[in-house]
């Protein structure tokens, strides 16, 4: 059964606040290496995405359901969002992701 607009802002904001939690946590195992330096990359690309889903079901629950996420300005707010997160870890977690 699929997660109401409500729950899965809920949930994929709180996967977003959680990821972006952890990577502040683990900054200096982030930096210490370059293989955990790319998986901060990683975890940036899936703030994003989370993020993204967030902002979404955010706009179809207060504008209906054919409301759709466009490039300008949802994505590209999402992006530069989660591109300061990873820059808060690491330079090069922008970079890798």
């Amino acid at each position: 059964m699929a997660a109401s607009n409500g729950t899965s802002f809920l949930l994929s904001l709180l996967i977003a606040l959680l990821l972006f939690a952890s990577m502040q946590l683990f900054r200096t195992h982030i930096s210490a290496s370059q293989p955990m330096t790319i998986a901060g990359g990683f975890m940036g690309s899936l703030v994003f995405v989370s993020l993204l889903t967030a902002v979404s079901n955010f706009e179809m629950n207060l504008f209906g359901s054919s409301f759709q996420a466009r490039v300008f300005p949802e994505v590209l707010t999402c992006l530069f969002i989660s591109m300061i997160c990873c820059a808060f870890v690491h330079r090069v977690c922008v970079t890798t992701w």
